[in-house]
């Protein structure tokens, strides 16, 4: 009865996400249905499909927006058209090009993070529930919600190689249906309604201090395996990077995935221990701030050392980006470590939208760089 329970409970969520989010439903149902067709007769809609994802995030963003400032429903609607509007320019843009190359990938990659990271964002805007918070449940309703679908997924393949070996023949393009089903549309419901509305103040604060605790498994990960871990790649990194400064060898191409790796980490494990306390996560925030700064300014010399000699392509561009992101965010966690600091989100959401501009762009500084390096070999 309690498993019952659950999964009326479960469900009972799920209604609710869709109404709060139902226009990411609606984009999640378009791209579910073209995929059906897509399977079925091989049509190719990459072009609206990429533009319903970018339209997701988008109205991801906009109902945060309207949850926050939205007062009034003239301010709900606006924040709506407002993301309707970009979806369209989005399509426009794409509609007007041959094909989706790597540029323009890349570029809706990183539009998609930006949105994503506002997402979690705007909920804390002079608010109680800080940054870190939020982004806790959202990583615990990532993982929650990718569990179950995986077993769902699994749950229901079984169950037609089943009926395909023992009854009758089921068609190839089942178990892409499935998939399609569970991962595109039934997964991010999932994780949409784990998250609560955290600046409507008729949000039940039973419901936000759940949705922002430690499980007691997660506090241990993080606190007694994750720490003790990291502490150890760092002292092999430092140790490395003693041996490389020593040789003078700045351009040495196995270090730069080794560190933006360690950067990446240092800053999400930060974020996820922010508010646990004991000896370990409190050695961990008083020290590694300091080291992510050293390590990503190390970083950031060792790229610009190699964009003199080789020039800037757009990969150094975001590896320089993201060197001095960390250094700036290392810089900022070690001065004011008491601090909410949610710099670390909208500095993150600014650096983003510059790297895929026109000029200051990665695309934009790479094509310059490289074009400079012709005329003066010339």
């Amino acid at each position: 009865m309690k498993l019952f329970a659950y999964a009326l409970d479960k469900f009972g969520g799920i209604s609710k996400a869709i109404l709060r989010f139902w226009a990411v439903f609606l984009c999640l149902l378009t791209i579910t249905t073209l995929d059906i067709i897509s399977i079925e007769s091989q049509h190719d809609f990459e072009k609206q499909i990429m533009t319903l994802v970018v339209g997701s995030f988008c109205f991801l963003c906009a109902q945060g927006l309207s949850e926050r400032f939205g007062k009034t429903f003239l301010l709900k609607c606006i924040f709506h058209a407002a993301a309707a509007l970009v979806l369209t320019a989005y399509y426009a843009y794409v509609l007007s090009i041959n094909s989706i190359n790597d540029v323009i990938g890349v570029k809706t990659v990183v539009g998609i993070f930006a949105l994503f990271i506002a997402f979690i964002w705007i909920p804390s805007i002079r608010r109680s529930t800080d940054f870190y918070s939020i982004f806790l449940c959202v990583f615990k309703s990532f993982f929650i919600s990718a569990f179950f679908s995986g077993i769902i997924f699994g749950g229901i393949s079984a169950i037609i190689a089943a009926i395909n070996a023992l009854l009758l023949p089921v068609s190839s393009h089942a178990y892409a249906h499935t998939a399609n089903i569970v991962w595109v549309l039934w997964a991010p419901m999932l994780f949409l309604s784990l998250i609560p509305a955290f600046s409507l103040y008729n949000e039940t604060p039973e419901k936000i201090k759940k949705s922002i605790g430690y499980p007691h498994f997660l506090e241990v990960l993080l606190s007694y395996v994750l720490i003790p871990l990291i502490s150890i790649y760092t002292l092999v990194l430092l140790l490395y990077m003693g041996k490389t400064i020593y040789l003078g060898n700045w351009n040495d191409n196995l270090l730069e995935p080794l560190i933006l790796t360690y950067l990446i980490a240092v800053l999400l494990l930060y974020v996820l221990v922010k508010h646990i306390d004991n000896i370990s996560t409190r050695l961990f925030r008083k020290i590694f701030p300091v080291l992510l700064a050293a390590i990503a300014l190390y970083q950031t010399i060792s790229s610009i050392v190699k964009a003199f000699d080789e020039g800037i392509v757009f990969t150094r561009y975001f590896v320089i980006l993201f060197s001095l992101y960390s250094l700036v965010c290392g810089i900022l966690l070690f001065l004011f470590p008491k601090k909410k600091n949610d710099v670390i989100a909208w500095l993150a959401i600014l650096l983003a939208l510059v790297s895929i501009t026109p000029y200051m762009g990665a695309f934009g500084v790479s094509s310059a760089s490289q074009s400079a390096i012709v005329e003066n070999t010339l």
